[in-house]
């Protein structure tokens, strides 16, 4: 199965009795007060994210509320893979391998669990809330986040300091940002919260120490550079440590150094990339919550709009990482394809008029996509890619 599918086939399973793609208004069937509640939700976002006087953890419910509202009908199935089914807490390749082997791959618990809280389902919010505190229980005493992958996939090679370290980064964006969110009426044992949040804090300290290699492994690709700046950013403001907090301007300046001002584009692989473009606006729209990073999330988010089709298929022409770029995530793994979730994300979260549109549209699209998310154009029409003859 195509790694697309597993996310088709849940929007399809969960929203086969929701209105078509061309109707808009996605709460319409309840009605003109569930409309103003959207309204004022997204308002309410806007607010937040512009009034420095609010503390972060507000801007996050805030946004988080917003998503819940405009999109109730997919915020279960989209945030799907970051809550377990296990009573270990496992995720992705940890779950696929048996064991936790890296806190990387528990890389969405932290959303999902903020889009439980938002929406109140206390008992999605546990369980995804397990998933970050199973990570979280891998931190070290001194911070470090250790990271090992089975033999038969290492076939003799160990994770490197930068491969620890920058999976360590990706972790701790998710789960530090979703630990703000967290509080009062949560749901959660204190305990078992400040626990994760003090280990948290640790490896926020822990990764100011990797700093040099990080900038260093992570120089030419946005994306990750971003996703430094969230975990710096989140787990200072976390623990209440200016230093951590000061140690994402870097990140978030180099990985301005590489936006193209000229169409809107983050540079990935020397050109552009509709898949790592959604990751970055991602970043992007996190650290707006902490008053960090550069101010181009409009015009991002612009050209991400213009590649959403009308009948919400995305164009990814010219790719080149994903999608045609032929790059796989480990050996023997599937080329990459534009990931579903992370582009209506981005466009879900940016809270513009025109995004809120492309998202729609988007979702109409995969709902009824049964092969691939990776679509070129040929001539004037946008046509299926086949990556198995792209990538030979």
């Amino acid at each position: 199965m195509r790694p697309v599918l597993a996310f088709v086939f849940l929007i399809v399973a969960g929203c086969s009795d929701t209105p078509n793609a061309e109707d808009t208004g996605l709460l319409d069937a309840a009605g003109d007060v569930a409309l103003d509640a959207v309204d004022d939700a997204r308002e309410d976002a806007t607010e937040d994210a512009g009034d420095g006087a609010r503390e972060v953890s507000e801007r996050i419910r805030a946004a988080d509320r917003a998503f819940v509202a405009e999109f109730a009908r997919v915020a279960e199935t989209a945030t799907a893979s970051g809550v377990p089914d296990n009573r270990e807490g496992l995720l992705g390749r940890n779950r696929e391998w048996g064991d936790l082997y890296a806190a990387r791959f528990q890389l969405g618990a932290g959303w999902a669990f903020r889009v439980a809280l938002a929406a109140g389902d206390d008992t999605r919010a546990r369980a995804a809330f397990s998933a970050i505190a199973a990570g979280a229980a891998t931190i070290t005493d001194s911070g470090e986040v250790p990271a090992r992958i089975p033999d038969e996939v290492a076939m003799g090679a160990e994770p490197s300091a930068a491969d620890i370290a920058s999976g360590a980064a990706f972790f701790l964006g998710d789960a530090c940002v979703a630990m703000l969110a967290a509080g009062a009426g949560d749901g959660l044992d204190d305990a078992a919260r400040e626990s994760v949040r003090d280990a948290l804090g640790r490896a926020g300290r822990w990764l100011t120490t990797q700093q040099e290699m990080l900038m260093r492994i992570d120089a030419r690709a946005p994306n990750r550079l971003l996703h430094n700046a969230v975990a710096f950013a989140s787990c200072g403001a976390l623990s209440g440590d200016d230093d951590v907090v000061a140690a994402a301007r870097p990140f978030a300046s180099a990985a301005a150094a590489l936006y193209n001002e000229d169409d809107g584009t983050f540079i990935e692989g020397g050109g552009f990339d509709t898949n790592y473009q959604a990751v970055a606006v991602v970043q992007l729209i996190e650290l707006r919550w902490f008053d960090e990073g550069p101010d181009v999330v409009s015009d991002a988010l612009s050209w991400m709009v213009a590649r959403t089709s009308a009948n919400g298929v995305v164009d990814s022409t010219e790719n080149r990482r994903s999608c045609g770029g032929c790059e796989t995530f480990l050996p023997g793994d599937p080329p990459k394809q534009l990931g579903p979730v992370v582009w209506l994300r981005a466009l879900a979260y940016g809270g513009e008029d025109d995004a809120i549109a492309a998202a729609d549209r988007f979702i109409g699209w995969i709902a009824r996509e049964r092969e691939t998310s990776c679509y070129v154009r040929d001539g004037e029409r946008l046509v299926a890619l086949d990556l198995e003859t792209a990538c030979e």
